[in-house]
């Protein structure tokens, strides 16, 4: 067990951020979890910290989305994940701690620069809208999704 208080203090905020960001009240914020975890442990110690909190956030999801599911998303996003999966153990079994911090860093200063400097993204037809947003969070956000739309009232 840890017990370095240090750790509870980087620990604690970077759930919480974590869990709202998952949650889409806090954007990309979530990304930073296992970047400030990584000051004070291991970055996979702090991944494998994460990963059950993540997991259970998942079941949540799938219990909430259970009904409107799309096969085609799935047949999309399997593949990459099995991927992205096979690269994470890959680099998590034979790459040293501090080569995967130095990833862990890249990855975060890249993603902060596409969140930074707003890279434009073209959105397909069929693919997810978003109205644009506006600078009170507390409006009505509309999302369409092919022919359906769903509100998110944040008020």
């Amino acid at each position: 067990m840890i017990t370095d208080p240090l750790f509870y203090a980087v620990a604690v905020p970077a759930v919480v951020i974590m869990g709202l960001a998952k949650g889409g009240f806090m954007g990309a914020l979530g990304m930073l979890a296992v970047p400030l975890m990584s000051l004070v442990v291991p970055p996979i110690q702090a991944a494998g910290i994460l990963l059950p909190i993540l997991l259970a956030m998942d079941v949540f999801a799938l219990w909430a989305y259970r009904r409107i599911w799309d096969a085609a998303n799935l047949k999309i996003l399997i593949p990459g994940a099995v991927v992205g999966v096979s690269i994470g153990w890959f680099t998590a079994e034979h790459v040293s701690d501090a080569h995967v911090r130095l990833i862990v860093g890249i990855v975060a200063l890249l993603d902060a620069e596409i969140i930074v400097f707003e890279v434009d993204v073209e959105v397909g037809e069929d693919q997810l809208v978003l109205d644009e947003l506006p600078d009170d969070p507390g409006h009505l956000i509309a999302v369409q999704l092919d022919d359906r739309v769903l509100h998110l009232d944040f008020t």
